[in-house]
């Protein structure tokens, strides 16, 4: 009874939420008097941000959902429009090697010049909707995970049969860049309607595929071509590693999402699956890394399945609501890889928990019973059965 007589107050505190409040429109988070559109729904008691504090205080959170201010109302928005991605660091030696560093100085000039040109345009038109759209940029993922607004963009989760390769563009004109690629997205919506007559077969089919059953893919590339040689000149940094940077798929709690993730081959490229599992990333293949799980996600569905019995193919169809609750059903299809990686997933936590990695055994020689779990409440001669517990057998046997 006490939320009925409450319950038009709760009501109304809870849609003051729905508005962007006038002590929240300027970031709290900086001195720079930054207007404030963006916030996260994933962080408790988030307070509105600029599109760089977003970015910075995201940068070990990239999963999480946000929201933007457009004017009337906040829209669904991801991480990547902010500048977000994913960072993987070495899980040996050197951490943050020369090469990360100088990956991550020099996306954060990148994206510090499109901080500034977001501000100026919030502050110096009136505030429209259209003002507070963010123009796409070179650096938006091919798979988007929801709708720019009123500019075509691909399904929400959805995917290509093969890397797309993103547009080198002149970061130093970013009118042109933007217009190349709300062209590039057009192409890319045209491309995926014809993906919608794939038979259910089709769909069904894994996408991390072996290598050799392929053809060379195209590089779904993240960062711009040359750009070591413009950081170079800048900061003079003397290495010629190649920067690894491509879009990906990560299947996390909070449903799937598209991010461009960047690595480092310093230490072979076989390395990165091994740099992955250490940040509790699983990927589902190796030669060719598109897809991701998080450990999070199949410790949860674990718990799910246990307690829940959800079957992996409700809990699959969830992440799918989560992801586009309009639409879950245009998600991208990874059912399949789910299922595999949450079952390679319980294996190597038996594995972990039988002492291997720590014991100088291998996988490969498990004997039977080795990684089964020591049960108090089974009979243990020495421990909760006595020693002549046989002798106590053939005793009862004998007097019936």
């Amino acid at each position: 009874m006490e939320y009925v007589s409450r319950i038009d107050g709760l009501l109304k505190a809870s849609l003051s939420r729905e508005d962007l409040a006038d002590d929240d429109k300027q970031c709290q988070h900086c001195d720079r008097g930054n207007l404030a559109i963006w916030r996260c729904r994933d962080c408790s008691l988030a307070r509105p941000r600029c599109r760089g504090c977003m970015r910075k205080s995201h940068k070990e959170n990239p999963l999480h959902r946000i929201e933007q201010w457009n004017g009337h109302f906040y829209r669904p928005a991801d991480l990547w429009e902010v500048g977000t991605y994913l960072l993987v660091r070495h899980h040996n030696r050197s951490i943050i090697c020369d090469i990360v560093k100088a990956q991550e100085d020099f996306l954060e000039i990148l994206e510090g010049r499109k901080d500034v040109a977001e501000q100026v345009r919030l502050q110096s038109t009136p505030a429209t909707p259209a003002t507070y759209n963010t123009p796409a940029t070179s650096n938006t993922p091919a798979n988007m995970s929801h709708p720019v607004n009123e500019t075509p963009h691909a399904e929400p989760g959805s995917h290509t049969e093969d890397d797309i390769e993103m547009s080198n563009v002149d970061h130093a004109a970013e009118n042109q860049a933007d217009e190349e690629f709300i062209r590039y997205i057009q192409e890319l919506q045209n491309s995926d309607g014809s993906d919608d007559q794939k038979t259910e077969i089709d769909l069904d089919v894994e996408d991390d595929i072996e290598e050799n059953e392929l053809e060379e893919p195209a590089v779904n590339q993240y960062l711009p071509d040359g750009w070591n040689a413009e950081y170079q000149n800048e900061e003079g940094i003397g290495s010629a590693q190649r920067v690894m940077g491509s879009y990906v798929r990560v299947v996390h709690t909070n449903g799937i999402h598209n991010i461009a993730m960047i690595s480092c081959s310093c230490q072979g490229s076989d390395q990165l699956a091994d740099d992955l599992f250490a940040a509790r990333l699983l990927p589902a293949s190796f030669e060719r890394i598109r897809t991701i799980f998080t450990a999070h996600l199949l410790d949860y569905f674990r718990l799910s399945n246990l307690e829940l019995k959800a079957s992996a193919f409700q809990f699959y169809h969830l992440l799918q609501r989560l992801t586009d609750p309009l639409e879950p059903s245009k998600v991208a299809n990874l059912y399949r890889e789910f299922r595999r990686m949450s079952r390679i997933w319980r294996w190597m936590k038996r594995l972990k928990w039988a002492g291997y990695g720590n014991n100088n055994k291998t996988a490969d020689k498990v004997l039977p019973g080795e990684l089964s779990v020591f049960c108090p409440a089974c009979p243990q001669p020495g421990i909760n059965l006595p020693e002549d517990w046989l002798d106590d057998i053939l005793r009862y046997w004998f007097i019936k």
